[in-house]
């Protein structure tokens, strides 16, 4: 990754981030996150509950229930609405680190 350096008012070195290359890498690696959610939650479901009872403890998710069948469809819709947040968050929270770091 490229890192961008500049000096503040004191001469101090100050490591910029490239905010797009970040965004998209960061963007990259959480749809594969995704992708590799999906197929467990398609192949096993109790699993992908199990799991999520150790993450989220003294919560019950058992009487949580799948909705329907996993569709191509919800697939997609869920990667892109992912990578769009993702995308948008990463760019942004660079953009504050680069802004604020400069001070």
């Amino acid at each position: 990754m490229k890192v961008i350096s500049s000096e503040n008012l004191l001469g101090e070195v100050i490591s910029m981030l490239n905010a797009k290359a970040l965004a998209n890498a960061v963007t990259i690696v959480t749809a594969g996150l995704f992708v590799v959610c999906w197929l467990l939650a398609a192949l096993l479901p109790n699993f992908l509950f199990q799991m999520g009872q150790s993450w989220f403890h003294m919560m019950r998710l058992d009487p949580t229930e799948l909705d329907g069948a996993m569709t191509f469809g919800r697939f997609g819709l869920g990667l892109i609405g992912m990578a769009v947040v993702t995308w948008v968050v990463t760019y942004l929270t660079v953009t504050l680190y680069n802004k604020w770091s400069e001070n």
